[in-house]
């Protein structure tokens, strides 16, 4: 069963040293339960040429793009990765298996508001993930989609209120109000931040803080692959910890390791409802009072999953 699969990787959890830095506390963790799935990621896909990315038709659809996997192996698209280029950029609404030498669209989200014309033919992978508030609010919208049209749609309005927002609070001038624009705008401090969160040894998952307050639960199905995610994954947490108020990360250590213990147990112990994945697979879906989030399932193992807490609050 899929919710097995869940809640044997989260039962699994070995944390890693804690991370500090300004107001963001990262836990990398590993877990047991590891598998070698041979997938193809975006980035490897579209370097070598294997894949590629365009609008539905020539026209543009906001809420959907098309996907041609040329490999011989699935191709993993992770929720939030930025896709730049063609009509608009977008972000892809939930994470996905696209089978071998398969054409289909995929259900994605608008990060760029102001513009509706080409600038290039294909999409290109931006090596950038939404912002934690960004895919937290996007996540919660999709679960109601789900829930009520069986369809992973997200609420665009909400999705481009949050980019303002974010763009705002950061006074990052953007002409089209591309998502893109604050990670280019805010290089520098996202390196800064980031030079004291490096990947550890082994580690294929990360409970990120901000302000002593779990922000998300990050976990991929092995270590190589969420290697190649760790980066971006972590400056998608640091765009949000920049807009907060700073406060001094907990001393205790054990003080951080208990608010993720405590966070991975509630989604451990939560119900979840499973729905037929975009792509490949399942996708099992949590939604509570305290938490939201979404794993993806092939072959009753866990792929991808991502978890937010509902308590930090979303700007808008």
């Amino acid at each position: 069963m899929s919710v097995n699969a869940i809640k044997d990787s989260l039962s699994s959890i070995e944390f890693l040293p804690v991370q500090n830095y300004e107001n963001i506390t990262v836990l990398g963790f590993k877990t047991s339960n590891l598998n070698d799935f041979d997938f193809l990621t975006l980035k490897k896909g579209l370097r070598m040429g294997l894949v590629e990315l365009n609008e539905e038709n020539p026209g543009g659809v906001v809420d959907t793009i098309k996907v041609e996997n040329n490999a011989v192996t699935p191709l993993l698209i992770l929720e939030g990765e930025v896709l730049i280029g063609a009509k608009q950029d977008r972000i892809a609404n939930t994470s996905l298996l696209i089978p071998p030498h398969l054409e289909t669209l995929i259900p994605v989200s608008c990060v760029e508001a102001n513009r509706w014309e080409y600038q290039t033919n294909n999409f290109n992978d931006s090596t950038n993930y939404a912002p934690s508030n960004l895919r937290g609010a996007r996540t919660e919208t999709v679960n109601v989609s789900l829930k009520k049209e069986g369809a992973y749609k997200s609420n665009q309005g909400l999705v481009w209120d949050v980019i303002n927002q974010t763009q705002n609070n950061l006074n990052v001038e953007s002409s089209t109000n591309a998502l893109k624009d604050v990670y280019t705008s805010k290089a520098e401090t996202l390196n800064e931040y980031y030079e004291s969160f490096p990947y550890t040894r082994k580690q294929n998952g990360s409970i990120i803080l901000i302000n002593n307050e779990v922000k998300g639960l990050e976990l991929l199905y092995n270590n190589h692959l969420y290697k190649e995610f760790h980066e971006r994954i972590i400056k998608s947490y640091i765009v949000d910890a920049l807009q907060e108020s700073k406060t001094s990360n907990p001393e205790n250590e054990d003080y951080a390791y208990n608010l993720a213990e405590d966070f991975r147990d509630n989604i451990s112990s939560s119900k979840y409802e499973t729905f037929k994945s975009a792509g490949c697979g399942e996708d099992s879906r949590l939604d509570n009072t305290d938490s939201m989030g979404s794993a993806l399932i092939y072959k009753n193992e866990l792929i991808h999953a991502v978890f937010f807490n509902k308590l930090t609050p979303i700007s808008i």
